[in-house]
């Protein structure tokens, strides 16, 4: 994932259910896809810097909600 690449619309769905869920294991209920396609699409967004380690928005996680 590029840092000027747009992100899907399942990445950006995950992006805006984080906070509100609590933590990643409450994902697969809200986005409704299977978890290897979530663990997949999480580990994109960690990898490019938009999810923490702690499992968190990063401010650049913050900042593609926004933009988006």
């Amino acid at each position: 994932m590029a840092g000027n690449e747009e992100l899907s619309q399942l990445e950006l769905q995950i992006l805006r259910a984080l906070p509100h869920v609590g933590s990643i294991e409450k994902l697969d209920k809200v986005t409704k896809v299977p978890p290897a396609t979530l663990g997949r699409e999480i580990a994109r967004l960690q990898l490019g810097g938009y999810i923490g380690v702690d499992g968190r928005l990063t401010e650049k996680g913050l900042n593609a909600v926004k933009t988006q």
